[in-house]
Parts: structure tokens; C-alpha cells; sequence
């Protein structure tokens, strides 16, 4: 027996597949360093737009994110879905988001 999923045309063509990852510790990180792949994947196969992903999660890097989440030691005391979503964007070319947006003053 073949099971196959499927969702319509009209949902996938007409504009992006929005995403909204809350929490950018060890399980969202994880989700959002995989989104790359999808995107690629879709753009390549014809999807017009990809994704676009927001990110939630007002918590600060500390040490101990370091040791067992996608963080370096100079990303401490700045927020964990705008260190996360810059280093994604940066390195793919992707357009994810982090919510609420930077302030333009800093911290």
C-alpha cells in the first residue's frame, strides 16, 4: 500500500510557506538549520517564493547554551533568535526573521 501526501497546488504556488519557530534553544535551533535545505528544495523544484521563517524567543545566550545548543562564547547576553536567524541569513542567503526585530539603538 502507497500513502501519499499532498497538499493543493493553489496553497503551495501562489505566495511563500510561512514557518514560526517558537523558542531558539535546542530544539528550535535545530529546526531552523534544517529550513535551508527545504527552501533550496522548493526553489529548485519550482515554488516561487520558499519559505519565510520567523523566529520567537526573547531568552539571552548564556555559558551554558554554548556547550549544547549553536552558540559561541562573543554570542553571551545577545538574543538567541536574532544571533540565530543573522548567522542562517548570513551564511544562506536566507530570509528568516527573528520576532521581535532588533532594536536599531541595541539592547
Amino acid at each position: 500500500m502507497r500513502i501519499e501526501h499532498a497538499l493543493s497546488d493553489k496553497f503551495l504556488k501562489r505566495r511563500a510557506v510561512r514557518i514560526l519557530i517558537v523558542g531558539a534553544g535546542g530544539t528550535g535551533s535545530a529546526i531552523l538549520m534544517g529550513l535551508p535545505y527545504l527552501h533550496q528544495a522548493m526553489l529548485v523544484w519550482g515554488h516561487p517564493c520558499g519559505l519565510v521563517v520567523t523566529v520567537m524567543d526573547p531568552d539571552t545566550v548564556s555559558p551554558t547554551n554554548c556547550a549544547r545548543q549553536p552558540f559561541a562564547t562573543s554570542d553571551i547576553g545577545q538574543n538567541k533568535a536574532t544571533v540565530l536567524v543573522n548567522r542562517v541569513n548570513l551564511f544562506w542567503g536566507f530570509r528568516g526573521r527573528p520576532h521581535p526585530p532588533p532594536s536599531p539603538n541595541g539592547p
